[in-house]
């Protein structure tokens, strides 16, 4: 019975201290590292989250949102999802040293046509 009561300690003391674990680590975002090495179905995913949250944001705040949002909702329109993955992949083979490169940033400059240094 006390090998039980320990164990549960234990796992209770593991358990309320995740949270914090969680909260000391830095939010980091996906750059090409990570890209690379995704399920196309993940990937397809991530670019629609980016866009649901430009749909959103533009639809609180009207033209009012912020830059980032303004140019997805202006450059995507004519894009598939597919297109837009398929440009942020063309990227990073091109420029194996620009894996550190975050993902948002390569999509909003690949699907601007803008020129990446």
């Amino acid at each position: 019975m006390r090998k039980t009561g320990v164990i549960v300690g234990a796992l209770l003391i593991l358990v309320l201290s995740l949270p914090a674990l969680v909260l000391s680590q830095k939010a980091a975002l996906w750059d090409g590292t990570q890209w690379k090495d995704l399920p196309q179905e993940t990937k397809i995913g991530y670019v629609k989250g980016v866009g649901n949250l430009a749909d959103y944001e533009m639809a609180a705040s009207g033209r009012r949102a912020g830059a980032v949002t303004r140019a997805l909702d202006e450059q995507w329109k004519n894009k598939n999802i597919i297109t837009i993955v398929q440009e942020v992949d063309k990227f990073y083979r091109e420029n194996p040293q620009k894996l550190s490169m975050p993902v948002i940033e390569v999509m909003l400059r690949c699907c601007r046509g803008l020129a990446i240094p």
